[in-house]
């Protein structure tokens, strides 16, 4: 009888003990495991991980990670500099964006058609090349975002020619894959006596503020050349979709151009000796026209139009001296401002004829609307050079879902991908506090 007690109580001990050590492991593994998933700034991720998986939209369910800046991290100066393509012969020109869950995707075209696809799905912080290439010949790429979800990739022929064309690849899965869509635009869609044209670089515009919001609106520049006269003429028609870039059309009716004094209707304007143009919307939903006088002075012209395209005014005559091309985004991820009093932040990143590097600008009333104001002091509350590089070539920039900022810049055939914070470009005059400021919640 003791032996059998001391049998079932030297079992009862030992599952016991065997029992302790197991509930002490499972502890341990779930103490662990819930630290790690504590986030400073919120719940649910580790400093800098998200887990959020595709939509659905031809994606897959893999977890998608997401380097957000840690809260201490944004109250700092933060710099994160990579070279992303190097070894060209060419200018390059880059384009730059980040999809709504999240996949920054990064392109750099030559002059030559060759084009050059990279996608990070951690903001930046590592990078793998996408075993695509756009049809040979073609360069100059732009990205738009769809409404749904979507990505589109524009590239144009390389070449001037007659015959140039702008043709499109759509992504459904962030970048992932991509299939060439049906919707070519030639040149004499726009006008049947062009004789070279280009679409924009960098990004065309989802439109989604003021009358504009909740349609399914994308548009881009192009510009192109004509006669005019005895000599050739610059030119730009504004290309509009209305069904998430399943077909684009021309969409201006003319231009009021004080600069030159002239109307030009039919779809195109009349812009002398002035090309590169660029567009962003505005938070009431009008839309300004950057254009970049080709001339020594490399002075820049803003249009204004209040019709979603259809009409352009010119607000202010000679603006940015000396610049020589730029890139524009809203200081917004998805469509939804960064920071709750900030519905007129945006930024410009430029560069110069004749002053090495670029310069990053933020405004925070819209560009002052492209109103003249005696110089610059009214459009931008900040101005900072972000890379001291030998020249100034085409720079892209875009911003992400933490409120860092991300720009790529060519120097002596490298584009170098660079990422701040608020606080770096600010001059920590402004920052960014996740639990107030930024539309995306952990």
């Amino acid at each position: 009888m003791h032996f059998i007690n001391i049998i079932f109580f030297g079992g009862f001990f030992m599952r016991k003990r065997y029992f302790l050590i197991t509930f002490a492991i499972i502890t341990i593994i779930a103490g662990v495991w819930v630290l790690a998933c504590k986030h400073p700034t919120g719940e649910g991720t580790i400093p800098g991980v998200s887990t959020k998986e595709n939509d659905g939209n031809g994606g897959n369910s893999e977890p998608e990670i997401v380097a957000y800046l840690s809260q201490e991290e944004q109250n700092a100066d933060y710099e994160h500099v990579d070279i992303l393509f190097s070894g060209a012969t060419t200018p390059q020109i880059p384009a730059l964006t980040v999809t709504s869950r999240e996949v920054l995707i990064a392109a750099s075209g030559q002059s030559a058609g060759n084009v050059k696809i990279k996608r990070s799905p951690d903001l930046g912080m590592t990078w793998e090349d996408l075993h695509f290439t756009p049809e040979n010949g073609y360069s100059y790429p732009f990205f738009i975002n769809c409404h749904n979800g979507d990505i589109l990739l524009g590239v144009t022929t390389a070449t001037k020619s007659a015959d140039s064309k702008t043709i499109f690849y759509r992504s459904r899965n962030n970048g992932e894959t991509w299939s060439k869509e049906a919707n070519s635009i030639e040149l004499k869609t726009i006008t049947n006596n062009a004789t070279d044209g280009y679409a924009t670089y960098g990004q065309g515009i989802t439109l989604r503020h003021g009358g504009n919001l909740g349609s399914q609106k994308l548009m881009f520049p192009y510009f192109y050349n004509a006669p005019n006269g005895s000599k050739a003429g610059y030119y730009v028609g504004i290309m509009y979709s209305d069904n998430n870039g399943d077909s684009f059309k021309p969409v201006c009716e003319g231009f009021t151009n004080a600069y030159n004094s002239k109307f030009v209707s039919d779809n195109i304007g009349s812009f002398v000796d002035t090309h590169i143009s660029k567009i962003i919307e505005l938070a009431n939903g009008d839309i300004l026209l950057n254009l970049k006088r080709a001339t020594s002075s490399g002075n820049m012209l803003w249009m204004l139009s209040k019709d979603c395209g259809k009409n352009w005014d010119m607000n202010n005559k000679d603006v940015e001296v000396g610049s020589k091309y730029a890139d524009f985004i809203r200081y917004e991820f998805n469509g939804k401002d960064i920071k709750p009093t900030g519905s007129q932040y945006a930024l410009m990143i430029i560069s110069y004829e004749s002053k090495p590097g670029y310069d990053v600008m933020l405004t925070v009333n819209d560009f002052n609307h492209g109103q003249p104001d005696g110089g610059t002091a009214n459009k931008y509350k900040y101005t900072k050079n972000i890379i001291s590089a030998s020249t100034g070539g085409y720079p892209a920039i875009t911003v992400l879902p933490d409120g860092t900022i991300a720009t790529l810049t060519e120097d002596n055939g490298d584009m170098y991908f660079k990422r701040f914070n608020l606080y770096w470009l600010t001059g920590g005059k402004e920052s960014i506090n996740y639990s107030t400021d930024t539309s995306v919640k952990f």
